[in-house]
């Protein structure tokens, strides 16, 4: 895959000739391997999975395009399947972006699509109720992680896949669950799926809320970010992403409409951005990016 091809200043979205029908064989694989994991105690379906994903992924050319199909797929509901598949994409672009060998991208990519498995063993309408969960309902899913680690522990001879399903929630400040982990104890490939998890999780659209503008999750990740996740990835993961968004257009929280110029490495979130015939740094600014149009 090569590297950050610019943007277009009207926000074209860059994706593969074939990536609607492509993504849609994905999804319905995946749907077949985590049925045959869950009901027949076999994989199968995988190794077919993980040969049809890869390709699917080299068919991307560069980081843009990966970002620019989760803004596509951001319009949906973004269930379990759609979610894992995503997830998947980032991950193993951000394994490639730390030349990760192939043979551990390849289980990264694995454990990636299978980190939610364990959500089709809870109760389906607490998962996709659309108020807010009580106490009891979201502690209810929280298990999701125990129940995505049993599933898998005893079929994969790698150990990492079934922890990433465990300890995708854990952080690296020990904030996170099902056992309050820290940094020490969370394997490579649970660092990696647990940033891709959040944005892609933050930029999708859901039942109770719409989806979030990227520059939004940025600033979460500058503000609570190096603590809780890996720095390194989390470093690596945003200022790939934040190439990509070079000439988007984006509307203001003042209403006014701008392009994005360049990036402040200081200062991530908030970049330059021409409006009008002015050059506006946000970080100096009261004015930050409402969305991207």
């Amino acid at each position: 895959m090569a590297n950050n091809c610019l943007a277009s200043t009207d926000n074209m979205h860059d994706l593969p000739p074939n990536y609607y029908k492509d993504y849609e064989e994905i999804i319905a694989l995946l749907k077949t391997t985590m049925d045959e994991i869950i009901n027949k105690h076999t994989y199968t379906s995988l190794t077919f999975l993980t040969e049809r994903f890869i390709s699917f992924y080299q068919s991307f050319y560069c980081e843009k395009e990966v970002f620019d199909s989760l803004n596509i797929c951001k319009l949906n509901d973004d269930p379990i399947y759609e979610h894992s598949v995503n997830v998947a994409l980032l991950s193993r672009m951000l394994g490639d972006l730390n030349h990760m060998h192939s043979s551990d991208l390849n289980s990264l990519t694995q454990a990636a699509l299978l980190h939610d498995i364990g959500k089709l063993l809870v109760d389906q309408d607490i998962l996709h109720k659309d108020g807010t969960l009580t106490t009891k309902e979201f502690n209810l899913i929280k298990k999701h992680t125990k129940f995505g680690h049993k599933v898998l522990f005893n079929l994969f001879d790698d150990p990492r896949i079934a922890a990433v399903a465990l300890m995708h929630h854990e952080r690296c400040d020990g904030s996170g669950y099902p056992t309050g982990a820290k940094s020490a104890n969370l394997n490579e490939f649970t660092r990696i799926v647990a940033i891709c998890d959040v944005y892609s999780g933050m930029v999708a659209s859901r039942k109770y809320r719409e989806s979030r503008c990227p520059f939004e999750i940025i600033r979460m990740f500058e503000r609570e970010g190096l603590q809780k996740y890996d720095t390194d990835y989390t470093i690596l993961f945003l200022r790939s992403m934040l190439d990509t968004y070079i000439g988007y257009k984006v509307k203001l929280t003042s209403n006014e409409i701008g392009y994005i110029t360049s990036i402040n490495p200081l200062n991530l979130s908030n970049p330059t951005v021409q409006v009008n015939n002015l050059i506006v740094d946000l970080s100096k600014d009261k004015r930050d990016i409402l969305h991207i149009i």
